[in-house]
């Protein structure tokens, strides 16, 4: 597979449930004063394709998570450099936390089921707890 083409699938997998919404993280992102009208255009034209985001805890996990994109989902989105894609990685990690960002709600919940959120089982333990 070359780094243009996708995996066969990816297309109906994306297909079903184009863009939507997406997450209350993409809303915020798009919503957000980044200091200048052009830096806000950025933000929406980088993040518009892939609307479905989640901000990511994945520790030493980064290469698989990426490797794992790559073949399951093909080329990664940049609209600033011409790339089309299905996903994105964001540009900054802060504290081994990265944005991700997905076309449609299916490969969010794909990517979800492959890696857990440390958080998201840190929660549930504490709504059992408190109950």
């Amino acid at each position: 597979m070359n780094s243009d083409s996708k995996p066969e699938g990816t297309d109906a997998i994306a297909s079903k449930d184009l863009l939507g919404d997406g997450t209350e993280l993409y809303r915020k992102t798009i919503a957000a004063d980044y200091g200048d009208a052009e830096q806000k255009a950025l933000m929406k034209s980088e993040w518009s394709p892939t609307p479905w985001m989640l901000d990511v805890c994945h520790g030493d996990q980064e290469s698989e998570i990426l490797d794992w994109c790559y073949r399951t989902f093909g080329r990664q989105s940049s609209p600033m450099h011409g790339h089309d894609g299905t996903w994105r990685r964001g540009n900054v990690t802060m504290h081994g936390r990265t944005w991700f960002g997905f076309k449609s709600k299916m490969m969010l919940d794909l990517f979800e089921a492959q890696f857990p959120s440390p958080n998201e089982k840190l929660t549930h333990s504490r709504e059992r707890k408190e109950t």
